[in-house]
């Protein structure tokens, strides 16, 4: 059987990583959902809100009624089955849909 999302979205826990106590120290991440993250290969871009065209690096699906990401959010992509880090970066224009959600970094 395939598996639509083989992947894990973790978010960086900005709360956790303002406080003094964390300046010296790598961050934080916790765990935000199952996804699946899809290479840019062709070299393809969009258009942000402000206008700028960005030339995104992944596009990253995840199911319908995934909590919202803040543009800039420090994330990170992992392999599912092994765990591996795929890909790192801030979060780019979240959409959420009745059949799915998606963002670009």
């Amino acid at each position: 059987m395939f598996d639509l999302y083989h992947n894990v979205l973790e978010v960086m826990d900005i709360e956790n990583n303002t406080d003094d106590k964390h300046t010296s120290s790598s961050p934080t991440y916790s765990e935000h959902c199952i996804c699946r993250a899809v290479r840019n290969g062709s070299g393809q871009h969009i258009v942000l809100s402000s206008g700028e065209d960005y030339r995104y690096s992944y596009v990253i699906y995840m199911p319908a009624g995934t909590p919202t990401i803040k543009d800039g959010t420090p994330v990170k992509v992992l392999d599912g089955a092994d765990g591996f880090l795929l890909t790192t970066g801030r979060a780019r224009c979240f959409i959420s849909s009745a059949i799915g959600c998606k963002m670009w970094i």
